[in-house]
């Protein structure tokens, strides 16, 4: 009888486990009671929701018309003015129409073909109930072909603590998706983002409402959103916040989802898609919701995304602080959408390849890059328009750290027509078809891909210059993401991974909810360095330098030894030296300016060599082959490798001529 029991209770506690595993249909998600309401509310938990102070509030009625391929909707938006200063004009981004023609911001970094071109129409615009008109306003770009700016004037001034309410009835046409606003081509996937009329940030007596460039992302206040979403009945949708009701009538279901403490709202609408979810349980017991939408295509990497989504959840609360809201929102978008790789308030996008082993990292990097958008970017929301550096820099920096503490693994592979990983190193290729190249299993540097760009780019910009200054994809990446993650990883050597970590602990609690300036993100780090360190900055922040520091030669006579060392780059960079002797180890600085360095010693212990920066804290060196020198020196491993380099080069020459 005991052993039916236990049976009984056996399958009972495994038929619990699957039906929480188990896909659940958007019904159901919806009327699913939100988990530890008396530690959140409306998405976000009720401690922090006194850390900050709603400025821009957002309420929207949608509907979604797929015939028309239209989002029609009535929005609402409070405005508080929480400045000393008074304005009587009001700007707002209308960033659908930057996909309106080729002539636009926009157009400069991306062809807008017939089928991406869309715009905001408004259709009726109020102010405090007053009927009034707005004007495109060109200030900034000069573009007058560019109406993602709008400027409301009005004639009586908003007072400092005084708030203004904004009626707007408007529709977009959802334009095949590019630079992640809209459909998926062969596919029923519509990811809407930047989609409604967003007031610009009144700071310092200014309005900052930038058109939409290219490369840059965004800037706006924090607020409440609340958005009431209709869709037909078979659609399934997901959003940014958590869902508070839904109702069915007539074939329409409307959501209606609500989240406090942002600045942005996106959300997709598909008919065809799996989900998941699970909880992350908090040091101090509190539940975070994980929602995973996942292609049915690509239903193998759940436990992947699972355990990506766990990890980075884990790793943030350990080393920078605790996630503030409900739920965070994983969207997994098909293969013929570019609204993969994207961050927004309590959800992100990703995209995963068809073939990808565990050991290439990828989607977890990914992953690991959007999920840290949810501090550097969601909590944190400094300009990324002018300073993407913090936001880019920082993610793409703990991305790398995620990586390399919870998949240590990872190989480097080059793809086979961009499509099939290959393990090994690929030198040359010819229109993708790999020409030098070696094939077999090197553990990976878990930043290596930063690192090539920057050897790429090493002159293109300064990671001080504004965002939206860059002409080309190139640069902004190099300048915004690649540079800033070396750049912090030197910091992290230089003041050691604990005290890094501590400042930006402590600029996530101190900033939270907030629009910090990259200078105090600097200033945090050279208040807790045990040196100056205006060196670094203005050598690695404010500079475009590049770095190569060398052993030029070592001499010896009757025990003297004589080292030169010498600087042959620009750049600027306090190195450590290392001088090493059958015997001993002695360190020496470099911690000047000067282009020569001499190192005179005597010893009757004999020399074996010395190396610059041993600890390799300048990332941004670009040649470390010259950092070290031996006294006698072994040339065959030199000779060996130049032997192979010139077999590789002879045989690419024979295979490059024979297109000819």
């Amino acid at each position: 009888m005991n052993k039916i029991i236990v049976s009984f209770l056996f399958l009972l506690f495994a038929a619990i486990l699957v039906s929480q595993n188990s896909d659940l249909s958007i019904n159901q998600i919806s009327n699913l009671s939100n988990s530890n309401n008396a530690i959140f509310e409306n998405g976000l938990c009720t401690s922090c929701s006194k850390l900050y102070k709603p400025t821009t509030n957002y309420s929207f009625n949608v509907t979604l018309d797929l015939e028309s391929r239209q989002i029609k909707s009535n929005q609402k938006t409070i405005w508080i003015n929480r400045t000393p200063f008074s304005t009587s004009k009001l700007f707002f981004h209308l960033y659908p129409n930057g996909y309106r023609n080729n002539k636009t911001e926009l157009a400069s970094g991306y062809k807008i073909e017939d089928e991406n071109k869309s715009f905001l129409e408004i259709k009726e615009l109020l102010v405090n109930n007053k009927r009034e008109s707005f004007n495109y306003d060109f200030s900034r770009s000069k573009n007058t072909n560019d109406s993602t700016v709008i400027r409301i004037d009005l004639d009586y001034e908003i007072n400092p603590n005084d708030s203004v309410i904004v009626e707007v009835k408007f529709s977009t046409k959802i334009p095949v998706s590019l630079k992640r606003f809209g459909s998926a081509k062969g596919r029923e996937f519509y990811f809407i983002s930047q989609w409604f009329p967003k007031l610009g940030v009144f700071e310092d007596g200014k309005w900052i409402c930038e058109p939409y460039y290219p490369y840059t992302n965004f800037y706006s206040n924090f607020g409440n959103y609340r958005a009431n979403i209709t869709i037909p009945s078979k659609m399934k949708i997901g959003s940014t916040g958590v869902i508070v009701s839904n109702e069915e009538k007539d074939s329409l279901t409307s959501y209606t989802f609500a989240q406090d403490a942002i600045h942005d709202f996106a959300w997709f609408v598909t008919d065809n898609i799996d989900y998941r979810e699970f909880y992350y349980t908090t040091q101090d017991n509190n539940r975070i919701k994980v929602e995973l939408f996942v292609q049915p295509e690509r239903e193998e990497y759940f436990e992947r995304y699972k355990k990506a989504v766990l990890n980075c959840l884990e790793y943030f609360e350990l080393n920078v602080g605790k996630y503030p809201y409900q739920k965070v929102t994983l969207v997994d978008v098909p293969r013929t959408s570019a609204s993969g790789g994207m961050e927004y308030p309590t959800l992100f996008t990703v995209s995963a390849d068809l073939f990808s082993p565990e050991e290439t990292g990828y989607p977890e990097k990914l992953v690991a890059h959007e999920f840290a958008h949810q501090y550097f970017y969601g909590i944190i929301a400094n300009n990324e328009t002018y300073e993407g550096w913090v936001d880019e820099g920082l993610a793409s920096y703990f991305a790398t750290k995620i990586i390399k503490e919870y998949y240590p693994e990872l190989l480097i592979n080059f793809k086979l027509a961009s499509y099939f990983p290959v393990f090994g190193i690929q030198l040359l290729n010819y229109n993708e078809i790999p020409l030098i190249y070696s094939i077999d299993k090197y553990r990976s540097e878990p930043a290596f891909k930063q690192y090539i760009n920057y050897y790429q780019n090493p002159y293109q910009g300064k990671i001080s210059d504004s965002s939206f200054l860059h002409d080309s994809k190139i640069v902004y990446r190099n300048t915004n993401y690649s540079k800033p993650e070396l750049m912090f990883t030197s910091l992290e050597r230089i003041l050691g991974e604990d005290k890094f970590l501590k400042v930006i602990s402590k600029f996530y609690e101190q900033f939270k909810f907030e629009h910090p300036k990259g200078n105090e993100l600097i200033d945090l780090f050279k208040a807790a360095a045990d040196e100056n360190l205006n060196w670094f900055f203005q050598n690695t922040f404010f500079s475009d330098a590049t770095f190569d520091y060398s052993v030029k030669t070592i001499t010896s006579e009757d025990q003297n030894y004589r080292i030169e060392l010498i600087r042959k780059s620009e750049g600027i960079f306090y190195n450590d030296i290392l001088v090493i002797t059958e015997k001993d180890s002695i360190w020496y600085k470099w911690n000047d300016s000067s282009r020569t360095k001499i190192i005179s010693f005597k010893s009757e212990d004999e020399l074996i060599g010395v190396e610059i920066d041993p600890l390799r804290k300048n990332t941004l060196d670009r040649n470390y082959a010259n950092n070290s020198l031996k006294l006698d020196g072994n040339i065959w491993p030199a000779l060996s490798l130049s032997i192979r380099w010139f077999f590789w080069i002879q045989n690419a020459l024979m295979v490059l001529g024979s297109f000819g």
